[in-house]
C-alpha cells in the first residue's frame, strides 16, 4: 500500500455532514491507500451499494473492497489493454478468497445479518467492520505481494 489505509478510512468516517456510506468509505479509503483513488469523486460510483444495496443484502464493506480489488488489479494491467475481469486472471480467485475471509471474520456477507450480529457486539457498529474489511484487504494484498 502506498498509503495508510486506516488514516484515509478514518479521514471519511470523521469528515463532518459528508453522509458517506460504508460502500463508499471502503472503496475510497482502500483506493486511496493503494494510490488509484481520487477522493470523494469515487464515492458516486458506490453510491447504491451501502446498507447492503439499500435492503440488507451484500454488505456495503464487502462491496466496497471487493470493487478496489477490481479497480488496483485492472490498474496494474498494461496500458492499452482492455480493463475487463476476464483478461485480468488472478482478479476472481482473489475476490473469491476475500469473500471467503469476510465470511469467516464476520459470519455472514448479509448486512442484515451482519447488523444483528457481529456489528450488534462492537462498540463503534458498522465503522468497527469498515475497520477489519480495510485490515482483511489489506492482510491479502500484502500476502500475495502485490
Amino acid at each position: 500500500m502506498k498509503r495508510d489505509v486506516r488514516k484515509e478510512l478514518e479521514a471519511y468516517l470523521t469528515m463532518p455532514e459528508a453522509h458517506i456510506n460504508c460502500a463508499e468509505c471502503t472503496s475510497m479509503a482502500l483506493s486511496n491507500a493503494l494510490g488509484i483513488g481520487n477522493g470523494l469523486e469515487d464515492a458516486c460510483y458506490m453510491a447504491t451499494f451501502g446498507g447492503g444495496m439499500g435492503c440488507g443484502s451484500v454488505c456495503g464493506a464487502l462491496i466496497g473492497a471487493e470493487s478496489a480489488l477490481g479497480r488496483y488489479l485492472v490498474s496494474r494491467r498494461a496500458e492499452g489493454s482492455l480493463p475487463i475481469g476476464d483478461s485480468c486472471p488472478e482478479l476472481r480467485p482473489l475476490a473469491a478468497e476475500y469473500h471467503g475471509r469476510f465470511c469467516r471474520e464476520f459470519g455472514s456477507e448479509l448486512c442484515r445479518e451482519l447488523k444483528e450480529g457481529w456489528v450488534k457486539e462492537q462498540p463503534y457498529g458498522c465503522k468497527d467492520l469498515m475497520r477489519r474489511s480495510c485490515d482483511l484487504m489489506e492482510e491479502l494484498l500484502r500476502e500475495h505481494e502485490l
